[in-house]
């Protein structure tokens, strides 16, 4: 039986996984004080490329994402891009899952080994995925809210620790810093929901973009939100040299020596939107995996594709130090062909050479 999302839950479980692990993992730093103004640079980009995830989606709406290559490229060429994707959003998992256990190593358990950590993340994750997409977007829909409010709500309280001249002067460096974290932002978080192309055909046939774009931009107010605050706070040096700034920021909140140490509610929720982030991993890559090799039912593929990413994820890094540069200043090169130069190869060849005859 085929399984559905509505538009809704859609909205919210992209959200959830663009948050993410951005809630507490500061992405564009190379722009300092003026972060903000990064994101808002890396949203427009994001909007225009997911433009075009969308417009690959749409090309056979009745037809999931590795159907579509299919129809465009055959069955070899088109199984073999769908895979490229495939690795990609295991990957992404991956890399989320040992983000997830970095964290909590850093924050509370210095003795505990991060691989115990992360096999019962992983466990956990592959409980839930093995109950599909439904119950994904209605853990989504019920915790996005929530999470959201106690997020935000340390804003307020952060107000008394806050200086406004740390955004001051405004692109004292230039531009070019500022481009450079709109780069890092649009490839962390933004374009990595190019992994959704593997979910979105669940959903309503024709909102398509209206999920990106909703997605994207309620996404981006709230990161700009969480930069500002940690900047107002630690500054713009400080900010780029924590590796848990968001975390760091709100440790200093204290009200009248009666509100404080609520950093606890920034790890929660830290937890919880990672933990979302690796459910819709490892679903996308269990769901184009299953469809690769041809079989109707992915769920028989979530434990081992499960327990591959949590292997993979002890690999990947030695320590915290390579998770940070990995992320700061290898990802965004790394994942541009994934992101943008694949989905735009896949969308002109179509547009060029099979239009006319997948119109028929």
């Amino acid at each position: 039986m085929k399984e559905t999302i509505s538009v809704r839950q859609s909205i919210f479980t992209m959200i959830m996984f663009i948050i993410g692990s951005s809630v507490i993992i500061t992405s564009g730093v190379d722009a300092k004080g003026d972060l903000w103004i990064a994101v808002i640079i890396a949203l427009i980009a994001a909007l225009a490329i997911t433009w075009v995830y969308s417009k690959i989606l749409s090309i056979k709406p009745d037809k999931d994402f590795v159907d579509i290559l299919e129809l465009i490229f055959g069955k070899f060429f088109g199984r073999l891009l769908a895979f490229l994707f495939v690795f990609f959003a295991f990957h992404l998992g991956s890399l989320v899952l040992r983000n997830f256990g970095e964290f909590i190593k850093t924050i509370g358990l210095p003795e505990t080994p991060n691989s115990i950590l992360m096999l019962l993340c992983i466990l956990l994750a592959i409980l839930s995925v093995k109950s599909g997409i439904e119950i994904i977007g209605r853990g989504c829909e019920l915790f996005l809210l929530i999470l959201l409010f106690l997020v935000l709500l340390t804003i307020p309280f952060s107000i008394p620790e806050m200086d406004i001249n740390n955004l001051r002067p405004m692109l004292y460096e230039g531009i070019l810093p500022v481009l450079k974290g709109a780069f890092a932002t649009f490839s962390f978080p933004f374009a990595e929901t190019i992994v959704f192309l593997f979910i979105l055909p669940s959903t309503n046939k024709s909102q398509y973009f209206k999920v990106y774009y909703t997605s994207l931009i309620f996404a981006a107010v709230v990161l700009i939100l969480l930069a500002l605050r940690n900047v107002l706070i630690l500054g713009p040096e400080t900010s780029i040299r924590n590796y848990f700034s968001s975390y760091t920021a709100v440790s200093r909140i204290n009200i009248a020596n009666f509100l404080q140490r609520i950093e606890s509610i920034i790890a929660i929720s830290f937890l919880i939107f990672t933990f979302a982030k690796i459910n819709i991993c490892l679903y996308a890559s269990s769901k184009g995996l299953s469809k690769i090799l041809g079989f109707d039912d992915y769920r028989f593929l979530v434990t081992p594709v499960g327990l591959l990413m949590f292997n993979f994820s002890i690999i990947v890094y030695e320590n915290i130090m390579q998770m940070v540069e990995w992320a700061t200043k290898i990802w965004p090169y790394y994942s541009l062909p994934f992101e943008v130069f694949l989905p735009l190869f896949i969308y002109f060849y179509f547009i060029t050479f099979k239009r006319k005859k997948l119109s028929n």
